[in-house]
């Protein structure tokens, strides 16, 4: 675990932790690499990122202190990491990382979930890369995958449908949040929900 704005405030704690999350897997995708060349083992992280107000201090006893940070934004923290590997991501974001990193951050919305332990549902993104970065620009499969999202979420699931295989067949690889939520429609399709649903997904485990 790490975090920012602590014990020095910092207004660029949100961008400084996705920047540091995606320097991180650069740098695991070059292990891979190396690993693979000299039949090493690869490894893989997942990260999950939040935002928000939470004790930060020394926490423990005079037997076992240490320096760290508690509280609901840690535990969602945990929470969206687990999630990478239902969606097939290697970084999710909150909403509140979302908002608090703007337009400094490049991401694509993946859904709207109710975490373990939390009934409300919460925005997720998947972190693509910072703006900031030489070349960067959101990719065109982006706005289609969204564009499905907002169908979904507008019970226009057959739309939904073809956008999610549009953005798969776009990629030209898996793309397992595509593949989640056309399986999604596909059975909202064949049993319709009642006309108070609402497009959350209830993870019902850690």
């Amino acid at each position: 675990m790490a975090f920012w704005g602590a014990p020095v405030p910092s207004e660029r704690h949100a961008i400084d932790a996705c920047a540091a999350a995606l320097r991180s897997q650069r740098l695991l995708a070059s292990q891979r690499a190396a690993a693979e060349h000299c039949g090493g083992t690869p490894l893989r992280v997942r990260v999950g990122i939040n935002t928000g107000r939470m004790l930060v201090g020394n926490i423990g006893s005079s037997e076992r202190l240490n320096y760290t940070v508690i509280g609901d934004p840690v535990n969602i923290a945990s929470r969206l990491e687990a999630l990478g590997k239902i969606y097939g991501v290697d970084i999710i974001i909150g909403e509140q990382t979302r908002i608090a990193a703007g337009d400094a951050i490049i991401v694509r919305r993946l859904d709207r979930v109710a975490v373990y332990g939390r009934i409300g549902g919460i925005a997720i993104y998947e972190l693509l890369g910072m703006a900031e970065d030489p070349g960067a620009e959101i990719p065109g499969w982006v706005a289609t995958y969204e564009a499905g999202l907002a169908a979904y979420e507008d019970r226009s699931w057959s739309e939904a449908v073809r956008l999610f295989e549009t953005t798969a067949a776009s990629r030209g690889c898996l793309d397992r949040p595509s593949e989640l939520l056309i399986d999604r429609c596909r059975a909202c399709l064949a049993d319709p929900p009642p006309v108070d649903w609402v497009a959350i997904s209830v993870q019902e485990s850690k």
